[in-house]
């Protein structure tokens, strides 16, 4: 029999959700970047370039499958159809924790950062008001990093960490202010395996900042919901992908640490088995690490099918 990749991260999540027994969403609300975007990025670009916006390209363009940031559905997407959810996304590719997008031009267009989309749902929800009988779900970090990283940021990266936590807190606060009772919060993904990261020289750094997210968010966020009477279930990403990587071979995964399509410097033929990679490009999983990591967010709520 093999390991699975599910049990140990029910107890994990567990630790920074009010109980058990989770209640019956109506609804799954979704607020992001490219791990969780499911076309947003690719709408807005395509409406920047017809209207002439400056240094605006389209993203994430045709090496990726319908607008998503890989070759097939995002966690969040699987994660809906495991619940049996309707799906209203708002998470944008770049999106930063707070305001913003890592794509700077993006920025004077619209604040497509978690707080501006947070805005936009609040604005097109009934009276402001956010339906207490569904989930919502928070996965952001990561272009914090990669900005920083990037660009050559010089605060210390334990300020950028603590900046992410403040917004991710903020972003679930703001929420439930609003009547939001139900929430999963995703932690950092593991940055310092990606290919890009590690090409950079950036590993060190990223491996300090996501485990300081990973050490200080679940804790805070416990707080958090007993303030403001909310669920928080919590799904340690990082211990996700530590855990499919020792029983990669067992998902039928060969090829952790490099690139299915290649993409930087220059763009390269695409593998014949993506399914066989964990990576799509050199900062995205593949399909297949989405469809697993979806299944375990499920079965951390308690409600897969």
């Amino acid at each position: 029999m093999r390991p699975s990749l599910l049990a140990p991260l029910l107890v994990l999540s567990l630790a920074a959700g009010s109980c058990l027994a989770s209640p019956r969403f109506d609804h799954l609300y979704a607020f992001g970047d490219s791990y969780s975007d499911n076309g947003a990025s690719d709408q807005l670009t395509r409406e920047m370039l017809a209207q002439q916006v400056k240094d605006a390209q389209r993203l994430p363009g045709d090496l990726y499958w319908k607008g998503r940031w890989s070759n097939g559905p995002t966690a969040v997407e699987v994660l809906a159809q495991e619940l049996d959810l309707a799906l209203s996304d708002f998470a944008v590719g770049g999106a930063k924790s707070g305001h913003n997008n890592y794509y700077a031009w993006m920025t004077p267009y619209r604040d497509t950062g978690v707080s501006g989309q947070i805005d936009a749902y609040l604005t097109s929800a009934k009276g402001g008001k956010a339906d207490p009988q569904a989930l919502y779900f928070i996965f952001i970090s990561a272009n914090d990093f990669f900005e920083y990283a990037d660009f050559a940021h010089k605060e210390p990266v334990a300020d950028l960490a603590a900046s992410s936590i403040d917004n991710i807190r903020s972003a679930v606060g703001r929420l439930a202010k609003a009547g939001a009772r139900h929430f999963m919060v995703v932690g950092s993904t593991d940055l310092s395996h990606g290919p890009a990261v590690v090409a950079g020289g950036q590993a060190e750094q990223a491996r300090t900042y996501q485990q300081l997210l990973q050490q200080q968010l679940p804790g805070r966020l416990v707080a958090d919901g007993k303030q403001w009477g909310v669920d928080i279930t919590y799904f340690d990403h990082i211990a996700f992908s530590d855990r499919l990587r020792r029983n990669a071979a067992a998902e039928g995964l060969s090829q952790l640490d490099q690139p299915c399509q290649p993409t930087y410097p220059q763009v390269q033929t695409a593998c014949s088995r993506p399914d066989a990679y964990f990576y799509w490009d050199e900062w995205h999983p593949t399909r297949k690490v989405h469809a697993l990591a979806g299944k375990a967010m499920a079965k951390a709520l308690g409600q897969a099918q």
